[in-house]
C-alpha cells in the first residue's frame, strides 16, 4: 500500500478485500484539540470483474489546523482517482456499514487493528504542536496505561523534525529533540506540561535539527529540575564523534539564515552505547542498532523498546510525507539499510520516523520506492556526470514533486542532487 498525501490531506487506497483488511487507522494526530474538529469520509464503490471485488476508500480531512494524519496499513495498493464509478447495491450497504464502523472508531477515539498485539492499546490526546500517541502494553484500555509515546512536530521552520517522549509512570525518556530555538523551546514545555522528571535523552543521529534541542530538554525548570549533569544523554560513539566535528561548521553555516533562531552551544552525550546495547529506564528497556552510514547521515541508529509496545524508533533512516535529504554521499547504502532494517523490524507494529507521521513496515518500502525513484532520474538528467544542470535540477524536482505530491522539504531535492550524481558516477567508474 502506497499512501499519497496532498496539499489537503486526500488518501486514495483500493483494497482487494476490504472485508478481510479492514482499514487500520493506527493514529490520527491532531493539532490543538483531542481529537479532529471534523471528519469527513466518502465512501466509493466501483464494482467490475478483476479476479476480485475491488472497493474504493476515500478519507478527506479538513480543518483550519495544519497538523492532521491517517495512517493506514493493510494488503491494499494505491490508485489513482477514477471517474464514472459504477455503483452496486450490495457493496454500497456494505461500505455504508464500513462508514457507521468507522464513525464509531472515531467516536470512541480507540482503534481497531489486527496487527496490535492484544494486550496493547492506543489513546489519542492533545499536546502542544501535534500529536500524542498513546501505547500501552499493560493495561489494557485505560487512561493511565504506561507507556504513553508523544509525538512532537515540529513545524516548516522546524524542517517537520519529531521528537519522541515516552511516558512511563515516574518519568519521560525524550528520543531527538528540535532544530530552532523556538521549536526547542516548544518541545521543552510539552516535557513540563508531563509533570515528570526528565530520565534519559536518547539520539538516534548527529544532525542539528536532532540534537541541537537537547540544551532546552535538559535545562533544569520547575517541573523538570534536573541538570544536564545528571541527565543521560545517550548515543553511539559515532553520533557524538560527528556532532563534536561539525558543530562549529553547522553554526558557520546556518547562523546567518536562523540568526537569533539557531542554537548556538550544543550539549553533548554523555554516555555512548555500542551496537545492540540496552538501557533502562523505569523499567522499560530500549536497545540501539547501529546502522552506520546509509540513512540521512554518516551515523544512524535505531532505537527498539523491548519489553513495552512494539515500536521503533528510526531517526532519519525514514521520511514519511517528506523529501529527504540524500547529500551525505550514502544513498546506495541507504537501501541496503533499508534492507537490514526489513529483517529487523519485521515484528514491529509502529515505525516512528525522524520527520512525518508514525506508520507501519509500508513505511520502509515506501521509502525505497522514492530513493530508487530519485537514482533512476538522476541517471538520466545526468547523462552520467558528477553533477546536474540548473536546468537539469529544475526537471528533477518537478519529477519529484510528482512522485510524491504535496510533500515538505522540496528545497531538499535539488540540494541533494550533485552529490547523489556523484556517487553514482563514481560508481560506474570503479565497475570500469
Amino acid at each position: 500500500m502506497q499512501t499519497n498525501y496532498t496539499k489537503d490531506r486526500v488518501t486514495m487506497i483500493r483494497s482487494n478485500n476490504m472485508s478481510k483488511d479492514i482499514i487500520e487507522v493506527i493514529n490520527m494526530y491532531y493539532h490543538s484539540v483531542p481529537f479532529l474538529n471534523s471528519v469527513i469520509i466518502y465512501l466509493l464503490s466501483n464494482l467490475f470483474y478483476y479476479d476480485s471485488w475491488k472497493y474504493y476508500f476515500k478519507m478527506t480531512i479538513k480543518d483550519k489546523k495544519e497538523y492532521c494524519y491517517v495512517v493506514v496499513s493493510g494488503n491494499m495498493k494505491s490508485i489513482k482517482q477514477h471517474s464514472n464509478i459504477q455503483h452496486n447495491i450490495l457493496p454500497s450497504l456494505f461500505l455504508i456499514l464500513l462508514t457507521l464502523a468507522i464513525l464509531e472508531v472515531v467516536s470512541d477515539q480507540s482503534v481497531i487493528a489486527s496487527e496490535v498485539l492484544p494486550n496493547e492499546s492506543l489513546f489519542v490526546e492533545d499536546n502542544v504542536t501535534s500529536s500524542t500517541n498513546n501505547l500501552s502494553a499493560n493495561e489494557g484500555n485505560k487512561p493511565d496505561s504506561f507507556p504513553k509515546i508523544h509525538t512532537y512536530m515540529s513545524g516548516e521552520k522546524g524542517i517537520f523534525v519529531n521528537a519522541y517522549l515516552i511516558e512511563t509512570a515516574n518519568g519521560v525518556v525524550v528520543i531527538d529533540s528540535a532544530l530552532t530555538v523556538s521549536e526547542s523551546k516548544a518541545l521543552k514545555t510539552q516535557l513540563d506540561s508531563i509533570s515528570k522528571p526528565l530520565l534519559a535523552v536518547l539520539l538516534t543521529h548527529p544532525h542539528p535539527d536532532h540534537v541541537a534541542g537537547v540544551t532546552y530538554l535538559v535545562t533544569p525548570s520547575t517541573t523538570t529540575p534536573s541538570s544536564s549533569t545528571n541527565i543521560s544523554i545517550i548515543s553511539l560513539e559515532s553520533v557524538q564523534r560527528i556532532m563534536n566535528a561539525t558543530e562549529k561548521a553547522k553554526r558557520i553555516q546556518w547562523t546567518p539564515i536562523f540568526k537569533e533562531e539557531w542554537i548556538s552551544k550544543w550539549t553533548y552525550p554523555n554516555q555512548n552505547l555500542k551496537d545492540k546495547e540496552a538501557v533502562t529506564f523505569d523499567g522499560l528497556t530500549y536497545r540501539v542498532y547501529d546502522f552506520g552510514p546509509g540513512g540521512d547521515s554518516d551515523a544512524n541508529s535505531i532505537w527498539i523498546i523491548e519489553n513495552g509496545p512494539k515500536v521503533a524508533f528510526v531517526g532519519d533512516l525514514i521520511f514519511n510525507g517528506h523529501h529527504p535529504y540524500i547529500a551525505d554521499d550514502h544513498i546506495l547504502d541507504w537501501l541496503k539499510n533499508l534492507d537490514r532494517a526489513r529483517d529487523l523490524l519485521a515484528n514491529i507494529t509502529t515505525i516512528f520516523p525522524g520527520h512525518g507521521e508514525p506508520g507501519s513496515m509500508e513505511l520502509i518500502n515506501s521509502q525505497e520506492r522514492y530513493l530508487l525513484t530519485y537514482i533512476d532520474a538522476v541517471k538520466e538528467l545526468s547523462g552520467g556526470n558528477s553533477t546536474l544542470t540548473e536546468e537539469a535540477k529544475r526537471e528533477l524536482t518537478q519529477r519529484m514533486e510528482r512522485f510524491l505530491p504535496g510533500a515538505g522539504l522540496t528545497f531538499l531535492i535539488a540540494q541533494s542532487a550533485d552529490p547523489v550524481a556523484a556517487e553514482l558516477a563514481a560508481m560506474t567508474t570503479d565497475k570500469h
